[in-house]
């Protein structure tokens, strides 16, 4: 037997572009939709809340304030979100595999400075925005049920921040993750 002959002969398989360029093209065309979904989202949130501040035509200052600070919230997060889309844009399978790369890991810096520093400015904002919208209705209200619509609203920010905001940074951490290993497994073929 010709041990040489039979281990030349055999197929290895190649790597598999074709499949890992689908699931980045798949992962690119997400995150630029959600990019556009949250920019038309948090756009038309902003536009609803300055028309109910002009509707209800509040008394107190501290409304006024929490109406701004929740739409200078939005649009923060929006100036600093949008950045992100040139480095969507640049997730392209016709660069080469090194520079396509560098691409990826900036996108993952990137998507965790937003996960991250740019959720916690923006929750902090928002969250101050609100409880100085909340506080003429709440005073309204009188202390017992104010003090209940303070609560009801503090849960639940509590739970998107504690529960939520985690969980969703582990999945977009998790498919970064996935194709930066499915990546570093093609070069290694090489």
């Amino acid at each position: 037997m010709d041990f040489n002959k039979i281990w030349k002969s055999q197929s290895v398989p190649g790597a598999d572009f074709q499949a890992l360029y689908d699931k980045i093209r798949g992962y690119k065309s997400r995150r630029l939709r959600k990019l556009w979904f949250t920019n038309i989202a948090l756009t038309l949130t902003s536009i609803f809340i300055a028309l109910v501040g002009y509707w209800s035509n509040p008394a107190l200052l501290t409304t006024w304030l929490g109406i701004v600070l929740a739409i200078a919230a939005m649009l923060t997060f929006l100036f600093v979100y949008n950045r992100v889309f040139p480095l969507y844009r640049s997730l392209d399978q016709h660069t080469d595999s090194r520079m396509f790369m560098e691409n990826l890991l900036a996108v993952k810096r990137k998507e965790a400075f937003l996960q991250k520093q740019m959720m916690t400015v923006y929750f902090l904002l928002l969250s101050g925005g609100i409880a100085l919208y909340m506080y003429e209705y709440a005073v309204r209200l009188g202390w017992i049920w104010g003090a209940v619509a303070y609560g009801v609203v503090l849960l639940w920010m509590g739970f998107n921040w504690w529960v939520l905001r985690p969980r969703q940074i582990r999945k977009e951490e998790e498919k970064v993750n996935s194709l930066i290993t499915r990546l570093e497994e093609v070069q290694q073929q090489f």
